[in-house]
């Protein structure tokens, strides 16, 4: 797989390449995979539901609330099913994009969305210099009640003061 100088070669690469793919879209003011700033929040794999349900608003509210609107918002893997027959669907593929998004947004801050995330991202970063948070996947927060909410707010302000 090549190099790609910039996010938008990146998306061309993956729209051609991986079957079922999904990329976080630009909606209300939100960047998504096409944000830049330094902060990257990463899921693990993309539901196979579609965009717009309440986590997805929840996630994209709060980053417009929070004026973090150019946050890169990706998941490691970037096909909603696996084929583990296919050459493109395999982990490495995956690997390989995920290292090259990295390369492109240089973060200073990467926010793993769950523990299994977090986990690989350890693993992943271990050579970089790379500030790591963990917190909660959006797509559970809206069913609990606010203090978790809260929680991930918190955490994306402090990043936010950090940063700026």
């Amino acid at each position: 797989m090549e190099k790609f100088q910039n996010i938008d070669d990146l998306a061309g690469y993956i729209k051609e390449n991986i079957p079922d793919y999904f990329l976080f879209p630009e909606d209300n003011g939100v960047k998504g995979f096409y944000g830049s700033n330094k902060i990257m929040i990463v899921g693990l794999q993309p539901s196979t539901g579609k965009f717009g349900n309440k986590g997805d608003r929840l996630l994209y509210n709060l980053l417009k609330d929070l004026n973090l609107c150019d946050c890169h918002l990706t998941d490691i893997i970037k096909s909603r099913s696996i084929d583990n027959n296919s050459e493109n669907n395999n982990l490495m593929v995956h690997r390989k994009i995920f290292d090259n998004e990295l390369e492109i947004i240089k973060p200073k801050v990467v926010i793993a969305l769950g523990d299994k995330v977090y986990n690989l991202l350890l693993f992943y970063l271990a050579d970089k210099k790379i500030e790591l948070y963990k917190t909660y996947h959006y797509a559970y927060i809206h069913r609990w009640n606010k203090s978790k909410i809260a929680c991930i707010q918190d955490l994306l302000q402090e990043i936010a003061i950090k940063i700026y």
